[in-house]
């Protein structure tokens, strides 16, 4: 499903690829905007939790430990099925499509910015919001080039978030 696209995306593309009849995927979606909605909340409850242990798994650590974990999580959510990370990338920017999308991002950035905060950053909301921003643009940018090598987008991130940060330390 995948590969197609948000246009080759369907109920019946959906149905197909389950095995089972279109009308039972109506049965429990009315459409494919309400498929793309739970896809997308699935996608952002993982990343929560993947940010939540992330951070839980250096609390005591310095700051480049924190955003080595953070940038890890995040190139290995999109790179883990990157075809669909950029399919609700687009659909996750239609708010008929993810209403719910504001209040998972307020959780990520909120954690980012407590841990950023325990480590003397100046302004850790403003610094979280900027890594949350570098970081996507730079998994985006590596999605839209459909790169693989996932270990070299996240050093690339990693060093140019160590760099904004430094300017930023109490």
């Amino acid at each position: 499903m995948e590969g197609v696209g948000l246009d080759g995306f369907t109920t019946n593309a959906v149905a197909e690829r389950a095995g089972i009849s279109v009308g039972s995927v109506y049965q429990y979606f009315p459409s494919k905007h309400a498929i793309l909605a739970e896809l997308a909340r699935r996608h952002r409850v993982r990343f929560v939790d993947l940010t939540r242990t992330a951070i839980e798994s250096c609390r005591n650590e310095p700051i480049h430990a924190l955003i080595g974990r953070l940038v890890d999580a995040a190139v290995a959510e999109q790179f883990r099925r990157p075809a669909l990370a950029r399919m609700l990338d687009i659909a996750e920017r239609d708010p008929s499509i993810d209403g719910a999308g504001a209040a998972h991002l307020r959780a990520v950035l909120d954690m980012i910015a407590e841990a950023l905060a325990a480590r003397g950053l100046r302004d850790p909301v403003r610094a979280a919001e900027d890594l949350m921003a570098l970081t996507r643009a730079l998994t985006d940018a590596a999605g839209g080039r459909q790169e693989t090598r996932g270990a070299e987008v996240a050093a690339q991130i990693k060093s140019a978030a160590l760099g904004y940060l430094a300017d930023r330390a109490g």
